[in-house]
C-alpha cells in the first residue's frame, strides 16, 4: 500500500479539527504553527492549507495567514437545500432499486450506530451517519451524486457540532438512520421521499432556530430565500 503523503495527513488532521470544532470559526492560523505541530516543511503545510481554502473551510487573511471560516445562516440553508436535492432523489430511487445485499449492508451500519460506544461519541455517530447516507446513494449507482454529497455531510457535521451538544446531536442522528432504514425496508418510494424530506427540513429549521437563542460563533449574514421543496406525498 502506498504511504500517504505528509501534505494529505496534515490536510486530514486540520480538516478534522475544523469540522469537529477544535479549531473554532474566526481563529487565526499561521503556516508556521502547523510546521511546528506536524514537523513539516512550509511547502507541505501550504499545500494542505490551499486545499482547505478551496473547500471554503479557511480563508486567506492578508498579513495574518489564514482564518477559520465562520458558518453563516446562508451556509445552513444552502447545505440542507443541497442535501434535499440529492438525498430526496436518492432515497426514492433506493427504495425501488434496493437488493437484499444492499439492505443487509444498511442494517449493519444501523447496528453499529446503536452500539453504546458509538452513542457516547459524537464523531463516531457522525461517521455512522455518513456511511449510511453515502451507502443509500450507493444503491443508486450514481458515483457523482455520492461525491457531491460527501462534503455536504462534512458541513452538516460542522454546523451541528457548533450548535448542538452531544446529547442532542447523537440521538437525532441515530433516529434519522433508523427512520430511513424502516422506510427502505418497505420499498415504498413515496414514503422514503417523505421521511427524508421531514427529517432534513426539521433538522435544518431546528438548527436555524438554535442560532437565534444561542451565543453562536456564526455570522448572521442576510439569508437568501430557501429553495421551495414541496413536501412529497407520504
Amino acid at each position: 500500500m502506498e504511504k500517504p503523503k505528509l501534505s494529505d495527513l496534515v490536510y486530514d488532521r486540520i480538516r478534522f479539527d475544523i469540522i469537529q470544532g477544535g479549531l473554532p470559526p474566526g481563529l487565526d492560523l499561521t503556516e508556521q504553527d502547523f510546521c511546528a505541530r506536524f514537523d513539516a516543511t512550509l511547502a507541505t503545510v501550504r499545500v494542505a492549507l490551499i486545499r482547505l481554502a478551496h473547500e471554503g473551510l479557511i480563508q486567506a487573511a492578508p498579513r495574518k495567514g489564514y482564518t477559520v471560516s465562520r458558518v453563516t445562516i446562508r451556509d445552513i440553508q444552502e447545505v440542507f437545500d443541497f442535501r434535499l436535492l440529492i438525498e430526496l432523489a436518492a432515497m426514492g430511487m433506493a427504495a425501488e432499486m434496493i437488493t437484499a445485499d444492499d439492505l443487509r449492508g444498511l442494517e449493519a451500519i444501523a447496528r453499529d450506530a446503536a452500539k453504546p460506544e458509538v452513542n457516547r461519541s459524537r464523531p463516531a455517530m457522525f461517521e455512522a451517519d455518513r456511511r449510511f447516507r453515502l451507502a443509500v446513494v450507493g444503491v443508486t449507482g450514481n458515483r457523482r451524486a455520492a461525491a457531491a454529497l460527501a462534503p455536504m455531510l462534512d458541513w452538516s457535521e460542522r454546523i451541528v457540532s457548533l450548535l448542538w451538544p452531544d446529547d442532542m446531536a447523537i440521538p437525532r442522528l441515530r433516529v434519522g438512520i433508523e427512520g430511513a432504514l424502516a422506510v427502505l425496508r418497505k420499498e415504498d418510494k413515496k414514503k422514503a421521499e417523505a421521511q427524508t424530506y421531514v427529517y432534513l427540513t426539521d433538522l435544518r429549521d431546528e438548527l436555524l432556530g438554535q442560532v437565534m437563542i444561542s451565543d453562536p460563533v456564526l455570522d448572521m449574514d442576510i439569508p437568501r430565500p430557501q429553495l421551495d421543496h414541496p413536501a412529497p406525498e407520504a
